[in-house]
């Protein structure tokens, strides 16, 4: 990280592309308009069909093709409903995702697929994805 931010660009003014979530991540992660994208949007896990297009490389995929071990944690909100594993952030140049299962702030984690849940055991969301990110 400390040779990225030496040999990178510093950027100190930046707007978001939407006013919410899942617009403004995609073109994040992809470097397009949302509206390039279809994400106009919400989209969780319960919208089918949705989220980056498979045939568009996105950041992660070209940090994870540099040979970098990528993560994700926390709120993903890009797709990846049963039926649609493209749009998941194993497939999206993750090598590691820890995102919260349905419910609340004491809701389980999904790790690596929507189908692994872990129990939360009665600790708070916040704690758990931050135990998670360090152990990374």
């Amino acid at each position: 990280m400390d040779n990225m931010a030496d040999q990178g660009l510093m950027m100190t003014q930046y707007y978001a592309n939407a006013p919410v979530c899942s617009p403004t991540r995609g073109a994040v992660l992809s470097g397009r308009y949302p509206a390039d994208l279809g994400i106009r949007t919400v989209v969780n896990m319960t919208v089918p069909n949705k989220g980056i297009p498979a045939d568009i490389v996105d950041l992660p995929m070209l940090l994870q093709g540099a040979g970098y071990y990528t993560g994700h944690f926390g709120k993903w909100h890009l797709g990846g409903s049963v039926g649609y594993p493209e749009f998941r952030p194993t497939s999206k140049g993750y090598d590691r995702t820890v995102i919260k299962a349905p419910g609340g702030y004491f809701a389980g984690l999904r790790i690596d697929s929507p189908t692994v849940v872990t129990p939360s055991g009665g600790v708070h969301l916040t704690e758990r994805l931050i135990t998670q990110t360090i152990q990374f």
